[in-house]
């Protein structure tokens, strides 16, 4: 059961990284649909950004993601992961109070933790302990999605404008090896 809270915290990790260009493309598109689908279906509106095709591109040529590793798997965390890790840590603490019987007495139960041979019991509980409370901290004190979505547009909206066609190219000139004579 500890191997299976393990792999879970293991696919999390993958998880969020996943995620996190997820929220990316999701402000692309966003950008996107915003400036110019809205001004094609109603033009004389003029809904579009000033400069937002030059951040769009800025950004497709040099991508930073809108969102933290750490800030996608506490969201991930909320969203999915915090369920699985209670259920499979109950899972766990009963088949130690069912097996191979009930326990006598609380002191029973508490050696019953020990991974024989590797870890004693009262490290086994400590880091169990541990590890519960930090992913429920980090799960419940997560704004939401949506919140994390406002914030985002808000944050991209106030960033600088991206550098000039003339920086970029030259920049990219300097990057660009010299050919083998």
């Amino acid at each position: 059961m500890l191997l299976g809270l393990a792999i879970v915290s293991i696919c999390l990790v993958i998880e969020a990284r996943r995620y996190q260009r997820l929220h990316h493309s999701k402000w692309r598109l966003a950008l996107f649909d915003h400036n110019y689908y809205a001004n094609m279906l109603w033009p004389s509106a003029r809904l579009a950004e000033p400069g937002w095709r030059r951040q769009l591109a800025f950004d497709l040529r040099r991508p930073h993601f809108t969102m933290s590793w750490y800030m996608a798997t506490r969201l991930r965390l909320r969203r999915n992961y915090l369920l699985l890790v209670y259920f499979i840590t109950g899972v766990w603490l009963t088949k130690v109070f069912i097996h191979p019987h009930s326990p006598v007495s609380v002191w029973d139960y508490y050696q019953r933790l020990r991974v024989e041979g590797l870890f004693p019991c009262w490290f086994v509980a400590v880091t169990a302990t541990f590890f519960l409370v930090m992913t429920s901290v980090m799960g419940l004190l997560t704004p939401s999605e949506e919140a994390l979505d406002r914030w985002t547009w808000e944050r991209q909206a106030v960033r600088p404008e991206p550098p000039s066609e003339e920086a970029l190219a030259a920049e990219d000139a300097r990057k660009t090896p010299a050919p083998a004579p």
